[in-house]
């Protein structure tokens, strides 16, 4: 923590006249701590430049929070001392700064390390992870000009479960998006948009992907496995009304519920996206009852 304040330059928060940020620019950071020191320094400075009454705006209670999600450290933002609260918490999970604590997210990593070092010790040759290939992608995306970046999957199964994954991540996207940047729903709404998104991750996401790396990439990949590509669409831009917005989550998660069902008949990966289907069907679901009753 000491060294990233110390290159960073960051040891309080001076009013200082900076005339080259009228627009905004990269700044350069070697570390994640460095980062958010930059950031900590950036809201204080702009705390006495205007006031934390001008900078902090809008309503504490439009902000998404633990009664959202289970998490109890996502609090609200309401002034400089929340905002630095919520800095400390990031570093903290990020890079273990001031003190690494095994239950942060960087104490974690540091265990999975330890854990594979000590495997090696007794088998050089044990490999962590499925060999999937790099890059792995059902067609060519639209922003990418340089076709050797990538790798186009050539199995027909392979590219169907690529889709499906790249349809359904796209949409959890979608209602992440609606949720931080809501319009009109009520706290109950926003709770249950929260939930899904969830049950979206772990009972649609990880599977589909976890499934990915199980299914051949195609005879031009001997040996090698497929992946999860994590494409988006060109827009993945959704209708700022809640009635729209609500209507096309309802209508995308059945689409893709029975899109899984076409899929199904493969054996290999029958039961997966059985429970995959029957995840996308109960949360569509579950968001129209919640629609109906508003």
């Amino acid at each position: 923590m000491e060294a990233d304040e110390k290159a960073s330059g960051l040891s309080a928060h001076p009013l200082q006249t900076r005339l080259s940020d009228i627009f905004s620019s990269a700044r350069d950071y070697r570390s994640q701590g460095q980062l958010y020191l930059g950031i900590e320094d950036g809201l204080g400075y702009l705390s006495q430049k205007y006031g934390e009454d001008k900078l902090f705006l809008g309503p504490p209670d439009s902000q998404i929070t633990g009664s959202h999600f289970d998490l109890p450290d996502l609090i609200q933002i309401t002034d400089l001392g929340s905002a630095g609260q919520a800095l400390q918490g990031i570093i903290k999970q990020g890079e273990g700064a001031r003190g690494v604590t095994a239950d942060s997210h960087y104490g974690k990593f540091v265990a999975i390390q330890e854990e594979y070092e000590e495997i090696l010790k007794e088998d050089p040759n044990f490999e962590p992870g499925r060999p999937v290939i790099y890059n792995p992608y059902s067609m060519l995306p639209g922003d990418i000009s340089d076709e050797t970046t990538i790798n186009l999957l050539e199995d027909s199964l392979s590219i169907d479960v690529s889709n499906l994954f790249d349809g359904c991540y796209e949409l959890m996207m979608q209602m992440l998006g609606r949720l931080f940047l809501h319009g009109g729903e009520s706290q109950e709404e926003l709770t249950k948009l929260a939930d899904i998104t969830v049950k979206l991750m772990f009972g649609v996401i990880g599977p589909l992907g976890e499934a990915l790396t199980t299914l051949p990439a195609g005879a031009s990949y001997p040996g090698m496995k497929a992946g999860a590509s994590f494409r988006f669409s060109r827009d993945i831009n959704t209708p700022p009304n809640q009635m729209a917005a609500w209507e096309l989550f309802i209508e995308r998660l059945k689409e893709l519920s029975a899109y899984t069902g076409f899929l199904q008949n493969h054996e290999v990966v029958s039961t997966v996206l059985g429970r995959v289907r029957r995840s996308l069907s109960q949360c569509a679901d579950q968001l129209d009852s919640v629609r109906q009753q508003s």
